[in-house]
C-alpha cells in the first residue's frame, strides 16, 4: 500500500467554506481528471469531468446538501480538510477521459479502503453488476427521494415552484410539450412501463389504499353511513 503522509502537492491555499486549492492550479473550465485529497487520513478521491471548474463547485453543493459519495460525507462540517486538486487536462481525445481516470485511481491508490473511489471505472463489469440489482435501484431511489425532499421541499422552494406553475404561459408551453412528447408511441410506451412499475411497489399501493379509505371516511362523515348524498 502506498505511504500516505504530507499532502503531496506542498503548500495549499485555505478557503472558508469550500475545498482548499493548489497555488497555481485553481480549476479550469477544461475537460480532465481531478482528485479531492483529504488532509487528516492521505484518502483520495479520483474523478474525471468534461469541467473540472464546474465539478469543484458541483462537489461543494453535494457536500452541503448531503451528496451520496462516500467523501461527501466525509467531508460535511469539516470541507476545509479537502483539497481539491486539478490532476491533468485533455486538450483532444476527451473520449479517453474515463480510462486516464481509471489510470489515477491505480496510481493514486484510491480505491476503498485506501480511498474514496469504489469501482475504478464505470465501464467494469463489476459495477453495473451491483448497480442494476434490485436492492442498489431501491437503495438509490431512496436517497434520492431523501435529498429531493431536504432540498426542493422547503416552504420557500415549493412556493416559488406552485407561482411558476401557476404561470399561464408556462401551463401552455408544458401543455404543448406533453402533447408532442406523448405523440410519439415510443415515448407514450416507456412513459406506460414506468406507471405500470411505480404502480406495482408495495409503498405505493399501500398509500393509494390509505388514501381510498381515508376518502371514504371523509364522505361518511359528511353523508351518513353509505357515504353517497341523500
Amino acid at each position: 500500500m502506498r505511504r500516505r503522509s504530507l499532502f503531496p502537492f506542498g503548500a495549499y491555499n485555505t478557503n472558508p467554506g469550500r475545498f482548499c486549492t493548489v497555488p497555481n492550479n485553481e480549476p479550469k473550465g477544461r475537460p480532465g481528471c481531478y482528485g479531492v485529497y483529504d488532509l487528516r487520513n492521505g484518502k483520495w478521491y479520483v474523478g474525471s469531468t468534461l469541467n473540472v471548474a464546474d465539478r469543484r463547485y458541483d462537489h461543494e453543493r453535494e457536500v452541503k446538501h448531503r451528496g451520496r459519495m462516500t467523501f461527501h460525507f466525509e467531508a460535511r462540517g469539516s470541507v476545509e480538510s479537502f483539497v481539491f486538486v486539478p490532476l491533468l487536462y485533455l486538450v483532444m481525445d476527451r473520449w479517453y477521459l474515463n480510462e486516464v481516470e481509471t489510470a489515477m485511481i491505480y496510481d493514486l491508490d484510491s480505491l476503498t479502503p485506501s480511498g474514496y473511489n469504489q469501482y475504478a471505472s464505470k465501464r467494469d463489469e463489476e459495477y453495473w453488476r451491483v448497480m442494476k440489482t434490485p436492492e442498489a435501484k431501491a437503495k438509490r431511489r431512496a436517497k434520492d427521494a431523501a435529498r429531493a425532499k431536504r432540498v426542493f421541499h422547503t416552504p420557500e422552494v415549493t412556493a416559488k415552484r406552485n407561482a411558476a406553475l401557476r404561470n399561464p404561459e408556462v401551463q401552455a408551453a408544458k401543455s404543448i410539450n406533453q402533447r408532442k412528447a406523448f405523440a410519439d408511441p415510443a415515448f407514450k410506451k416507456r412513459q406506460a412501463a414506468i406507471m405500470k412499475e411505480i404502480n406495482s411497489r408495495p409503498e405505493v399501493q399501500a398509500k393509494r389504499r390509505a388514501s381510498v379509505q381515508a376518502s371514504w371516511e371523509r364522505r361518511r362523515l359528511e353523508h351518513g353511513p353509505s357515504g353517497r348524498k341523500s
